[in-house]
């Protein structure tokens, strides 16, 4: 790799990192209660909403992985798009609206209202393992993709991007994630 090459990718690379602190520390000075910070004061559009749900669906592992499965299977793999637009359907008409007249901040809080403490507790540590199992996948490959372009140590790289994330989400709350996935959407569908 050429000296301007790696030199490059070395600013992109932490230059997104350093971009993404700045998103955190924006929104960090403008919070003002648990409201505002766990659901953006239910202020932000359907744009940022919808991009930051799609690009939480689609991660780094979807990004590697799309092509290498049309190259094996064809375009058939194409079919299973649709799914997306029927579940967000229902999504967008039926849930969304019944947790937004409930005035609660997530599904676990509406389980506990219907059920009780216990199914509210079961319900989110599942989540929360699952969750934790699909982000390591994805900074692992997010990792490796990062470790071809620069050469770094891939723990480094690993850790380095979980800090930053804790980091900028912690700050700025839900609007600084949602216009984190922002910027994302717009480097992986314009990439």
């Amino acid at each position: 790799m050429s000296f301007m090459t790696n030199l490059l990718n070395n600013i992109a690379f932490f230059g997104y990192l350093v971009g993404i602190l700045l998103i955190g520390l924006h929104f960090r000075r403008k919070e003002r209660s648990d409201r505002e910070y766990f659901l953006a004061g239910r202020s932000m559009g359907w744009l940022p909403v919808g991009l930051s749900v799609m690009v939480t669906a689609f991660s780094a592992i979807n990004f590697v992985a799309f092509p290498n499965e049309i190259f094996v299977n064809g375009l058939a793999v194409t079919v299973a798009l649709p799914v997306f637009v029927l579940v967000a359907w229902p999504v967008t008409r039926y849930f969304i609206p019944i947790f937004y007249r409930l005035e609660i901040t997530s599904a676990y809080e509406y389980l506990e209202r219907r059920f009780d403490r216990r199914v509210r507790s079961l319900a989110s540590g599942l989540f929360i393992f699952w969750r934790l199992s699909w982000m390591a996948a994805a900074l692992f490959a997010s990792g490796k993709i990062m470790f071809a372009v620069s050469g770094y140590p891939l723990p480094l790289i690993i850790i380095l991007a979980g800090v930053v994330a804790t980091i900028y989400t912690s700050f700025g709350g839900i609007k600084a994630v949602m216009w984190t996935d922002v910027c994302q959407f717009c480097i992986l569908f314009g990439g």
